[in-house]
């Protein structure tokens, strides 16, 4: 059985990364695509299935949920992860 990953984002996280350098997004998409694996994650209070990532400053709200392959994918593939990325902001305006 082989598990593939889909990140998808939200309209006001890819706003976010289009109006940074290009240095930056660089960074954050690096760090988005090792999703879920990966360092600074944190489950956030009060909701199910919601993590916030954490890129220096930034900070990545995302949630994931597993669906199963439609008929037409890869043979081999029986679960695709989704990733959704929600948000993503400075440290002190994410949360708000």
């Amino acid at each position: 059985m082989k598990n593939c990953k889909r990140i998808e984002f939200k309209k006001s996280a890819e706003k976010f990364l289009r109006n940074r350098s290009r240095k930056e997004q660089v960074r954050l998409l690096a760090k988005i695509y090792k999703l879920p694996d990966g360092e600074n994650i944190k489950k956030m209070e009060g909701y199910d299935n919601r993590y916030r990532l954490r890129v220096g400053d930034f900070r990545v709200i995302y949630e994931m949920s597993d669906e199963a392959a439609k008929p037409g994918d890869d043979s081999n593939a029986k679960v695709i992860l989704v990733v959704l990325v929600i948000d993503i902001g400075n440290r002190g305006n994410i949360y708000k």
